[in-house]
C-alpha cells in the first residue's frame, strides 16, 4: 500500500485496494466511499483555510506562528489539495470507462 500520513487518505485508499465496492451485499460499502470523500473535502478545505490563516499572521509578526508551522501548514495544504485532485481524476476515468462499455 502507498505511505500515507493522513487517516483520511488511508481508508480512501484501503476501501479502494480491497475492492469491495462493487459487491451487492456491501451496499452500505458506497455510503462509507461517499463519507470518506466528504471527510476528505472538508478535511483539504480545512487545510487550506488553516494555512492561509497562518500565512496572514506571518505577515502580520504574530508572535505565537513560526515561520516554520506555517511552511508546514502550507505543505500539508499542497499535499491534501493533489490527493484530492488525483482522487478526482481517478474517479471521472473509472466513470468514462464504465460509460464507455457496450451494453
Amino acid at each position: 500500500m502507498i505511505g500515507v500520513s493522513n487517516p483520511i487518505q488511508a481508508g480512501i485508499i484501503q476501501s479502494l485496494s480491497a475492492g469491495s465496492l462493487g459487491t451487492t451485499q456491501n451496499i452500505k460499502g458506497g455510503e462509507k466511499f461517499g463519507n470518506l470523500l466528504t471527510k476528505m473535502l472538508e478535511k483539504t478545505s480545512a487545510s487550506q483555510a488553516s494555512s492561509s490563516d497562518m500565512q496572514e499572521r506571518i505577515q502580520l509578526d504574530d508572535p505565537s506562528v513560526s515561520i516554520e508551522q506555517s511552511m508546514i501548514a502550507s505543505n500539508e495544504a499542497s499535499l491534501n489539495f493533489e490527493f484530492t485532485l488525483q482522487t478526482r481524476n481517478k474517479l471521472m476515468k473509472a466513470y468514462q470507462e464504465l460509460m464507455s462499455m457496450p451494453v
